[in-house]
């Protein structure tokens, strides 16, 4: 359900989805049931030009209190985004800036998830890419990040996107420095991962992990 209003200044429009009857087949945090309560909701202003001022238009959104997003589009200019995943997206300021505060996100499990999707896909993928998007600033506060089957706790990422790639501090009590990321763009060429820690602390194993054992013997 939904409104429009509409004027010779500006032109609204207000979306509300019901999303209990869909299930999302995805790791935690995103994954979710059928059947289980789930609101989503869009609004998009739109403000004609005129001799003095482009026209514009604004958006926002959100998909339960997990999920926020909003974003601006100025005709003549490139779009600006920002995403909020467990907090609220912020006003954004240039391309894609993406906020992340979770209580706990399994690497590991998003790396198979993604590993398996892209093999269904084959050579022929027309999935987005990393390069298809342009992030100015990616910012994440972890309670408890699963990697390599091991907990980083406190875990502060702070990146933004430079030449084609991330530049990011990566601060924790297990460790802290700096990772670059270099994106390459060609259709199955690697990226390059290079950086410098000035400390690392490898906490312990988790429990074994069924696949990692597999994957040994």
């Amino acid at each position: 359900k939904g409104s429009i209003a509409a004027s010779s200044l500006a032109a609204n429009l207000n979306l509300n989805f019901d999303l209990q009857n869909l299930s999302f087949d995805v790791p935690a945090p995103l994954k979710k049931e059928a059947g289980t309560a789930l609101q989503a909701e869009i609004t998009i202003q739109s403000t004609p030009g005129s001799k003095t001022k482009p026209h514009t238009v604004d958006w926002s959104g959100r998909i339960g209190d997990l999920i926020s997003a909003q974003g601006n589009l100025i005709d003549g200019e490139a779009s600006r985004q920002s995403i909020g995943v467990g907090v609220i997206a912020p006003k954004p300021t240039s391309d894609t800036n993406i906020s992340m505060q979770l209580a706990e996100l399994n690497a590991d499990n998003w790396q198979t998830f993604l590993n398996s999707g892209a093999s269904k896909e084959g050579a022929s993928s027309n999935a987005i890419a990393l390069t298809d998007v342009a992030i100015g600033q990616f910012n994440a506060q972890i309670k408890n990040f699963i990697f390599l089957n091991r907990t980083w706790p406190d875990l502060n990422i702070n990146a933004s996107g430079k030449n084609n790639g991330l530049q990011a501090r990566i601060n924790s009590p297990a460790l802290a420095g700096q990772v670059d990321l270099q994106l390459n763009s060609a259709s199955g060429k690697p990226n390059k991962v290079s950086g410098k820690l000035s400390y690392l602390h490898v906490p312990q194993a988790n429990s074994p992990s069924p696949l990692l054992n597999s994957e040994m013997s």
